[in-house]
Order: C-alpha cells, then structure tokens, then sequence
C-alpha cells in the first residue's frame, strides 16, 4: 500500500529543520509560487499562506490571530525528486515546491493525489491533520 502524503511531507518538514542542505536543490524557481493563497476551512474560505518576493528575498508568512508571521528560517526549494523519495510518491509533470521553517507549499499538476488527497487547483500544504487545498488568488 502507498504511503500516505502526511508522511511524505512530514519527513520533508522534518528535513526542513535539520542542517544539511546537500539535499535542497536550487533549480526550482520560489518567486514562481508568489501570491496569497486561500483554503476551505471548516467550510470557510480563509487565507493561510502568503509568499512574497523572489530568488534570495522570497518570504513565507503564515496567518495567526488575523496577523501575517513570517515563517522561520530561509525559504528552501524543494526538489522533485526529493518529495518522490521522501514519500515513495510519483509527481508526473510540473513541480515546484518551497518550505521554511515548518511552512511547505508545493504546486503539483491539477488533479494529483496520492491515497486520499487529491489536488483540484494544483496548490496544497499541510496542516497537523494532513494535506490542505490551496488556491492563489
């Protein structure tokens, strides 16, 4: 049985706040994912995260009690093949995913899942219950 998303994006998160950084790779292009992006929550379309910036200067900011809060830590890219090892995933397609600190946003092809999740917009995060939709407004 495929491992589910959580644990494919958890062993990322965990990466994320290690100290190597052999394994980031820096051909993805961040300012790509730029924008303010909004998720179905309890059936309230809120927004979660935020991504401002390009190349060295991309932020991500997280929305706690109405406030944007910069995430921790410099914005990673996260490599393709990295998401595929760490979660015995396949991703056909497009790419292109950023992390800080425990924030990770990736943009997948529309309509990928992995078990349970499947993305219509093509944007996901994940959240201590699993994956989360996103869309960019």
């Amino acid at each position: 049985m495929k491992k589910i998303l959580i644990s494919a994006l958890v062993a990322v998160l965990l990466a994320a706040c290690s100290d190597k950084q052999a394994s980031v790779s820096t051909t993805a292009e961040p300012d790509t994912l730029a924008g303010t992006y909004i998720a179905n929550m309890g059936g309230i379309t809120t927004p979660v995260i935020k991504i401002t910036g390009s190349g060295a200067q991309t932020e991500i900011f997280t929305l706690v009690d109405n406030q944007w809060v910069k995430s921790p830590g410099p914005v990673q890219n996260v490599s393709k093949d990295e998401f595929e090892k760490a979660g015995n995933v396949k991703v056909d397609g497009t790419f292109i995913a950023v992390r800080s600190g425990m924030t990770f946003v990736a943009e997948v092809p529309k309509g990928w899942s992995d078990g349970k999740f499947t993305t219509k917009t093509g944007f996901f995060t994940v959240y201590p219950a699993g994956p989360l939709e996103l869309t960019r407004q």
